[in-house]
C-alpha cells in the first residue's frame, strides 16, 4: 500500500471533517458540530493563498494538514465570512450553551490576528490530524513535510501554529522532533495554556 499527499480538493472536505472530528473528538470546534466543521476548512479550501493537503491510502483519505500564507490576510478573510461559518456554529451552541463564551473569545481572537504583522513571510499551519487507526504510522510526520515543502514553494519564511502547552506531551515533542520553536506562551482562556511554534525555512 502506497501513500500519497496531494492537494485536497473540494469533494474531499467532508472527509477531512469526519477525520477532525475522530482525532479531536473533545475538543471545542468539534463540539460546534460537523456543519462549522465543514464551513471552516470550505473557508480555508476558498482562500486565495491556502496550504491544504491530504494523505490518502488506497484512495481513501486518512490524514490532511490545514493552513494558509499569510495568516493575517486569511484572519481578514474568515471575518468577512463571519456570518456564514458562526451559522454553522448556531446547532453546536443550542446543544451545548457553555460554548457560547469560548467562542465569543476566539472572535475576538481573529479579530486581533487580523490586524497581526503575520504577512506573506508566514504561514499558519491551522490543524493536522490523522484517523486514529494510522496514529504513530509516520502519516503525520510526511503531512507536516509536504505541508513544508509547499509554504517554502508559496515563498513563505517562516510557519507558525499554536497548540496546548500542558497534556499535551507528544504534540508538542511531535514539533520540536520536526524543528519547530517556541515563540511564545498564552493562555488562550483562563486555564488553558498555549504554545506557539515557529519554524524558519531555510
Amino acid at each position: 500500500m502506497t501513500l500519497e499527499i496531494r492537494d485536497c480538493t473540494f469533494r474531499d472536505l467532508h472527509l477531512v471533517v469526519g477525520i477532525h472530528e475522530k482525532a479531536f473528538g473533545g475538543f471545542f470546534m468539534s463540539q460546534l458540530g460537523s456543519d462549522f466543521l465543514f464551513r471552516y476548512y470550505k473557508t480555508i479550501y476558498c482562500y486565495d493563498k491556502p496550504l491544504f493537503k491530504v494523505a490518502t491510502l488506497e484512495s481513501n483519505i486518512i490524514g490532511f494538514a490545514a493552513g494558509f500564507v499569510s495568516p493575517a490576510d486569511f484572519y481578514r478573510f474568515l471575518s468577512s465570512n463571519k456570518l456564514y461559518v458562526g451559522l454553522g456554529a448556531l446547532k453546536g451552541l443550542l446543544k451545548n450553551p457553555s460554548l457560547l463564551l469560548p467562542g465569543i473569545r476566539n472572535w475576538f481572537r481573529v479579530r486581533e490576528n487580523s490586524a497581526s504583522k503575520l504577512d506573506f513571510r508566514y504561514a499558519e499551519l491551522a490543524s493536522i490530524a490523522v484517523h486514529p487507526k494510522h496514529a504513530n504510522s509516520g502519516v503525520g510526520s510526511q503531512l507536516l513535510s509536504s505541508f513544508l515543502t509547499e509554504a517554502k514553494k508559496s515563498g513563505v519564511q517562516f510557519v507558525i501554529l499554536t497548540t496546548d502547552a500542558e497534556n499535551n506531551d507528544k504534540v508538542n515533542a511531535f514539533y520540536l522532533k520536526n524543528g519547530f520553536k517556541i515563540r511564545r506562551k498564552f493562555y488562550s482562556r483562563p486555564g488553558r495554556l498555549m504554545n506557539e511554534y515557529v519554524k524558519q525555512l531555510s
